[in-house]
């Protein structure tokens, strides 16, 4: 979903001031990606747009940091030079729809023997990358409760936009 969609969709939520032209000055300041988890956090805050765009950058660099290390900690030293930042690679498969190349990493941390990191951290990890990845991420996170047999799992604590995927089939029942 681009950033103006988003948008679009956040407008109610979304406090007046902020217009579609100051949306393409902030496009222009930071990457698309704080851009889009700005809306997200203005949309359950009802904060303003800089201190939005703050905490977007904080969580970035969080995730970043998190799965920098679980790529670290899952790789030897020589695969660790083929590979970039998760992040990098999660935001090449949002461009071009192509989970394949991130879904091993997640799901090899998932079954690792050392458990580093658990299952309870991978979740938290796939709900906070949700908004860097198309709703389908949803359907992935689904997947992998399934796959590991873990239904235990509190979806209150779901970022998942789930509400969403109702506005759509509504939307489209038009």
């Amino acid at each position: 979903m681009e950033t103006s969609q988003l948008y679009d969709r956040l407008r109610g939520a979304v406090p007046i001031k902020l217009q579609r032209t100051s949306l393409h000055l902030y496009e222009s300041l930071y990457p698309p990606d704080i851009v889009r988890i700005a809306l997200l956090i203005l949309l359950m805050s009802q904060d303003r747009i800089d201190l939005a765009l703050k905490q977007a950058q904080t969580d970035y660099h969080i995730v970043s940091k998190w799965l920098s290390a679980i790529l670290i900690c899952q790789n030897s030293i020589t695969s660790q030079k083929k590979n970039r930042l998760l992040l990098t690679v999660i935001d090449s498969a949002y461009r071009t729809n192509d989970f394949s190349s991130v879904l091993p990493h997640i799901r090899h941390l998932a079954n690792s023997r050392q458990r580093r990191f658990g299952l309870v951290l991978v979740v938290s990890i796939l709900q906070r990358i949700a908004p860097l990845m198309s709703f389908w991420a949803e359907q992935v996170y689904s997947n992998f409760k399934v796959s590991t047999n873990n239904h235990t799992i509190s979806i209150a604590n779901s970022i998942f936009l789930t509400h969403w995927f109702d506005v759509d089939e509504n939307e489209n029942s038009k």
